[in-house]
């Protein structure tokens, strides 16, 4: 796998990327978020159980990505744990947000609205969340 990233890594006007059900694992998301052309990421059903930095993490470095699937992942923990604590703005870009099929709980931060102003779908399917979705979350255009 290393080498088909180093192999894809090599294509600068790469804008999509599937590689849903490839065995990736913790160490592959960091180098998969090197593409600056990419706009949109499917890394469903891999084996990513944590991500280095949680997932707000990766889609601030990754903050030309459009569209990011990252269900069936095994990713645990709270959602607001996962969440970056601050106000400001993690990405202009997404619009679309796959979380899905994962283990993650706690409640919806209400901040993922200001934080990321463009998004229009975020799909929490199968999730163990508890509490109400917040009302920002609501006027999302698509909610799944």
């Amino acid at each position: 796998m290393e080498n088909l990233i180093h192999v894809l890594n090599q294509l600068p006007s790469l804008s999509e990327l599937h590689l849903e059900g490839c065995g990736l694992e913790n160490g592959h998301s960091k180098s998969v978020q090197n593409f600056s052309s990419l706009r949109v990421l499917d890394l469903s059903s891999n084996y990513f159980d944590r991500v280095e930095g949680g997932i707000w993490s990766f889609i601030r470095r990754a903050h030309d990505i459009k569209k990011l699937y990252f269900s069936e992942n095994f990713l645990s923990g709270k959602l607001s744990e996962q969440h970056s604590n601050s106000s400001t703005c993690i990405s202009h870009q997404l619009k679309e947000l796959d979380l899905s099929y994962n283990d993650l709980n706690g409640q919806v931060p209400a901040e993922i609205s200001r934080q990321l102003p463009s998004l229009r779908s975020l799909i929490l399917d199968d999730s163990h969340l508890i509490g109400s979705v917040p009302f920002p979350i609501q006027q999302l255009p698509s909610i799944p």
